[in-house]
């Protein structure tokens, strides 16, 4: 079936229908093998053939520049954090809009199709972004858009390949080409990337590494209809990895608990942590909508997207990048003390 998308995609030219449906179909089947876990080597290599013929019809030969990585990341800006060839690793600062339609971090459908098209320099009818605080797609088309024309295309988001919370802070991947948004999608749909967060929760979280794998389903939120996630037997597959947890006191609050966590999402569903970490018993410190405390130490949800991880193949080869705790989440920390503060320790000296 992917030779026959590879055949067509090598005879399609740069019809954007043309591409956005055949590259839609080699996702859509590619997310269904691996939700099945069915997904071999062989179906990954074909779909990146099919898929580079594509986006050699978006880039039309253009080679993306290097762009600037900071050295030290600036409170409250966007900054690239790593850059290769064809993508390169953002850090997202707390309070810009990122959020695209869709379910998880894709906005694929259920039967994985997108719901943002790849037409190049488009206006972008696909893609509906649901945004608050600042516009990340802004700053991109800004800063980038000059270097990068998929930055200026609503229809392929701007080149920003997932999401983050509003609040959520952290690494964030751009793709600089077509190659690299298509690439790294596949990567996604396929379940090879590694996603690596944080968060301090209230209570004791039990301790032991385990998989917290409660089905979610997307409903609209109870007052203005933004959409959250609740546990349901007949929501979607939804796998978070408990991998190491400190419980931590207060001084000004004898008696009370909460848990730094780090964990590793499997699965991309909307607020997936959060849900979890609040059918534990344990909701996020700040997260009120999810049955959370707002407290005067902490001025967010503690939640941070620390290090992401996958392989773009020859071109890009590896990505593993870190992103250090923000100021507001370090300061949250230094509130608190630890019986035995291995973990504690670690999050204040490094933040990574």
């Amino acid at each position: 079936m992917l030779k026959e998308k590879e055949a067509c995609l090598a005879t399609s030219g740069s019809h954007s229908e043309d591409l956005n449906l055949l590259t839609s179909d080699v996702m859509g089947l590619v997310h269904s093998f691996a939700a099945s876990s069915l997904l071999d080597d062989s179906l990954l290599d074909a779909a990146v053939r099919a898929l580079e013929l594509a986006a050699a019809a978006l880039d039309s030969g253009a080679l993306a520049p290097r762009l600037r990585v900071e050295a030290a990341v600036e409170a409250g800006v966007p900054c690239v954090l790593e850059d290769l060839p064809s993508v390169c690793a953002l850090c997202k600062p707390p309070g810009w809009g990122v959020s695209v339609a869709g379910d998880d971090d894709l906005g694929l459908g259920a039967r994985g199709s997108r719901s943002a098209t790849t037409s190049p320099q488009g206006s972008g009818s696909g893609g509906e972004w649901r945004l608050a605080g600042k516009p990340l797609q802004r700053w991109v088309q800004e800063t980038l858009g000059g270097s990068c024309p998929i930055a200026l295309d609503a229809g392929a988001q701007h080149g920003l390949v997932h999401r983050l919370d509003v609040n959520t802070s952290g690494v964030l991947l751009f793709a600089k080409t077509y190659r690299g948004f298509l690439l790294a999608q596949l990567q996604f749909v396929a379940r090879k990337v590694r996603k690596d967060y944080v968060c301090l929760c209230h209570g004791q979280v039990s301790p032991e590494p385990r998989m917290l794998d409660a089905p979610l389903r997307s409903v609209p939120g109870a007052t203005d209809g933004t959409p959250t996630s609740i546990v349901d037997a007949g929501g979607q597959v939804a796998k978070t990895e408990v991998r190491a947890v400190a419980h931590l006191c207060h001084a000004r609050l004898p008696g009370r608990w909460f848990s730094l966590v780090e964990v590793r999402l499997h699965t991309g569903r909307r607020h997936q942590i959060r849900a979890h970490m609040a059918n534990e018993g344990c909701p996020l410190v700040g997260d009120v909508a999810y049955g959370g405390e707002s407290v005067d130490w902490c001025p967010r949800t503690f939640l941070h997207a620390h290090r992401l991880t996958l392989n773009l193949g020859k071109t890009d080869g590896l990505l593993d990048i870190s992103c250090p705790l923000p100021p507001d989440l370090l300061s949250a920390l230094s509130e608190l003390s630890e019986p035995e503060p291995f973990l504690l320790e670690k999050w204040r000296a490094t933040g990574l």
